[in-house]
């Protein structure tokens, strides 16, 4: 008796860094394997082409495919996608950011594609443009949703923020993003590496230095601060100069705060904090508080996004305000001084992320979008 062919699955993505969208498509990719016969086609030869690779998984760049607007580049990429499209016909096309969502999603369902389903991780109207721009790309987000035959939206927050435009509320599906544990460093060692001091009392922050994570509002909480502290942030990005000079021009941060670049064991080295902070301007979600979950770390996080829909005020974690000093202040305080309520926050996050954000829930909350969209 012949086994029937696994259907193919056309997983695209605009860039091949490894952020969260791309580390949602490696944690896809790697975990359907198996059931689909999955490639992923992407622009750039970044981490996430090398981690596909290494783990075994078909990978196809895109050439010209880049975040940038260049008519004759997009033109180029435009043609890649109808000719392989065309020559391949995958069964499913799965759409990822913005740029390759509406391309890949017009192509997919000109050519006559089964199944198009678009992840919405965030939505670029959120940056700061001018009213026009915001206008247009919410226009062509719009388009991409109803060019697609399922929308997947990472939380509830970002279904929210497109379901009252025309057609859009039965067209989106929200299913929550998930992740394994890591092995992580014992906090011995995980201080060692940070150049942590065995008793400093440590907070921790895992972020892109970008105006839109707020680092700057928790700089300004911690030069007064009135406890003693260290201060790692984790991450690379534009702000790194402006942070600096922050830094270097508070007596009180100089020496206790640390911008320790982007490393790729992030994750493994959240055991050396005390708390983990996110003072995010916006997030649709945010992957990195799953990641302190599974550390058991306490967590103070901004109360935009998707993010109260991991982190309950004074339960799991507490929600401050965004763009707001004096609250970040009072959260530390209340921690530091506080042993037992950090340790309650952090076991009951623990929990929560074990049971309702699982990588193996976030699958399957994918194939039932998959098997049900038409």
């Amino acid at each position: 008796m012949e086994t029937a062919a696994r259907k193919k699955l056309l997983i695209l993505i605009t860039k091949s860094n490894f952020g969260g969208a791309q580390r949602y498509v490696f944690d896809l990719a790697r975990s359907l394997k198996g059931r689909y016969d999955v490639t992923v086609a992407l622009g750039g030869d970044g981490m996430l082409k090398a981690k596909l690779e290494e783990a075994g998984i078909r990978v196809v760049s895109i050439p010209y495919l880049a975040k940038s607007v260049n008519p004759l580049k997009d033109a180029l990429v435009f043609f890649w996608l109808w000719k392989t499209l065309k020559r391949d016909r995958p069964d499913i096309v799965h759409v990822n950011s913005s740029k390759i969502g509406g391309a890949g999603a017009f192509v997919a369902r000109m050519i006559g594609i089964d199944k198009v389903v678009f992840t919405a991780h965030a939505w670029a109207f959120n940056e700061d443009r001018s009213a026009i721009a915001k206008g247009l790309i919410a226009f062509l987000h719009w388009l991409t949703v109803m060019l697609s035959h399922k929308t997947i939206a990472v939380s509830g927050a970002v279904k929210r923020q497109i379901s009252h435009l025309p057609f859009m509320d039965s067209k989106i599906e929200v299913v929550h993003l998930g992740l394994e544990p890591v092995e992580a460093f014992s906090r011995k060692d995980a201080r060692k590496l940070l150049e942590i001091k065995e008793k400093e009392f440590a907070i921790g922050t895992i972020a892109e230095l970008h105006p839109i994570k707020g680092l700057n509002y928790a700089l300004e909480s911690l030069s007064t601060a009135p406890f003693d502290f260290s201060y790692t942030i984790i991450g690379e990005g534009d702000a790194r100069k402006s942070l600096e000079k922050t830094i270097a021009a508070a007596p009180k941060l100089a020496g206790r705060v640390r911008l320790a670049g982007f490393l790729p064991d992030a994750p493994k080295l959240l055991p050396a904090f005390d708390i983990f902070l996110l003072p995010s301007l916006s997030e649709a979600f945010g992957y990195v508080l799953l990641e302190a979950g599974h550390a058991r770390l306490p967590v103070i996080a901004s109360s935009v996004g998707g993010i109260p829909e991991i982190i309950e005020d004074m339960k799991s974690g507490i929600l401050i305000h965004p763009k707001n000093p004096k609250e970040i202040e009072r959260a530390i305080a209340h921690l530091y001084e506080d042993e037992v309520t950090r340790d309650n926050l952090a076991f009951t996050l623990m929990n929560k992320v074990k049971k309702e954000f699982s990588l193996q829930k976030m699958v399957e909350g994918t194939v039932a979008v998959y098997e049900t969209a038409k």
